[in-house]
């Protein structure tokens, strides 16, 4: 799901609704190469639940002060005597951020507005205003769906965001242009990734790892506006003929396009 033309994991960010996601695991060395193109010297791994490890409904309702928010989230879990597992997540957050009152802005640099004329110390909170720290973009809802179907070597998952915050800006972004036109600069993206995996074990020792993915990214990130497409493919196979000792290889191919980017990634992987 990672964006590839500049910005990285931007949709899974700056989110305050997280109880969808069941573990957070760091994986250190090349071992994280079994997770794809990028993921040379380690990965960060998000698993979120699915109907399989989560069975019934949950609803919450929370809210956070000074850093200022309001967050509900519902999710629904539940196993078919066919079998089946389904899981669903929907979660929506209004974020209005901290004030300059309670997270001030400062420069390390003293400084001139060459659009004002208005004079800036360093370390001392800016004379002029900006906008919420975090605030979301455009003082917009923020969004997030997952949902989840597997049965028996089979799965498939949809998953959506649309999200975004405030900007932080450069020192020469505030020194050469009028502060008031930069009250309303952020960057907002929405997200939607469909994946169907088939995962069989071929016997006691050799288990498969097949992925098909497509996933689109709207972004607006200043006058970056853009949106990079991507489908993914992968077929790993994993033998493990004692306890201690594993082996998996395979293959992953992924294209992923965009007005400012065009690049294919095959790539072989393996680790022991």
């Amino acid at each position: 799901m990672n964006e590839h033309t500049s910005l990285g994991v931007i949709s899974e960010r700056y989110l305050s609704m997280l109880t969808d996601i069941k573990t957070i695991d760091v994986i250190r060395g090349p071992g994280s190469s079994t997770y794809g193109p990028g993921a040379i010297a380690g990965v960060i791994n998000i698993t979120t639940f699915n109907g399989t490890d989560f069975d019934g409904q949950q609803a919450y309702v929370r809210a956070g002060a000074i850093e200022e928010f309001y967050a509900a989230e519902y999710k629904l879990g539940t196993q078919f005597d066919s079998g089946g597992a389904f899981f669903l997540y929907y979660g929506v957050d209004k974020y209005r951020g901290a004030s300059g009152d309670d997270a001030e802005m400062q420069f390390s640099l003293d400084f001139t507005n060459s659009s004002t004329g208005q004079q800036v110390n360093a370390y001392q909170p800016v004379p002029f205003e900006v906008s919420n720290y975090r605030e979301s973009h455009r003082e917009q809802l923020r969004h997030k769906l997952h949902m989840d179907y597997r049965h028996n070597d089979f799965s498939t998952w949809l998953r959506y965001t649309k999200g975004g915050s405030s900007r932080d800006l450069s020192l020469a972004s505030y020194s050469s242009r009028d502060p008031d036109e930069l009250t309303d600069e952020s960057f907002g993206y929405q997200q939607a990734t469909l994946t169907l995996d088939y995962n069989p074990e071929l016997s006691q020792t050799v288990k498969l790892d097949g992925r098909i993915s497509y996933n689109v990214l709207d972004i607006e990130y200043g006058t970056r506006n853009y949106r990079e497409d991507e489908v993914m493919t992968r077929l790993l196979a994993h033998f493990q003929p004692y306890e201690t000792h594993k082996l998996s290889g395979g293959f992953e191919y992924s294209d992923a396009l965009s007005p400012f980017c065009s690049h294919l990634h095959p790539q072989a992987t393996g680790s022991v």
